[in-house]
């Protein structure tokens, strides 16, 4: 026997055990290296069926990785990727109409597009880090600053492939 998660179940090595869950009912289940039953004990969570529907402890912590995941990749790849698109599709817009996206006019656009964009990588940020809301607010911080010169650049960029160069 040793000692499981912390909600103290025991589970035996090999074989069946009974393991009180956390609606203090003792269910049989099936020990981490026997695979021969329905039942399966995963991090001191019970699923009735191998590939259930019903989420378990572990199948949490995993959706919360792939989740900070991919709010780090939105963060770090789809705010640039946005913004790239959401320009270049402002000047062949435009341009079509015989004129330049971003105006006197019409400049409140692209400081709206970057502001939202790095309030939203900034968001992704905050949430896709573990630790302390200091260290996440450092972390914010520094990606604001450096995402704010990759958005710099990805106009630059982008304008210049749409013949705007400065």
């Amino acid at each position: 026997m040793w000692n499981g998660p912390r909600n103290g179940a025991l589970v035996g090595i090999v074989g069946w055990s009974k393991v009180p869950t956390r609606d203090r009912v003792v269910r049989p289940v099936l020990s981490a290296t026997s695979g021969h039953s329905t039942f399966f004990l995963i991090a001191g969570m019970e699923c009735m069926e191998a590939m259930s529907s019903r989420c378990t402890k572990v199948s949490r912590i995993a959706v919360q990785v792939h989740t900070r995941v991919l709010l780090a990749a939105f963060a770090l790849l789809g705010v640039p990727a946005a913004f790239a698109v959401f320009l270049s599709t402002a000047y062949r817009i435009a341009l079509e109409a015989g004129r330049l996206p971003f105006a006197f006019d019409r400049i409140w656009l692209w400081y709206a597009a970057f502001a939202v964009l790095l309030a939203l990588g900034s968001l992704a940020t905050f949430l896709a880090v573990t630790g302390t809301v200091r260290l996440r607010l450092v972390l914010v911080v520094l990606y604001a600053f450096a995402m704010s010169v990759a958005l710099l650049v990805t106009a630059l960029f982008t304008s210049c492939a749409m013949g705007d160069c400065l």
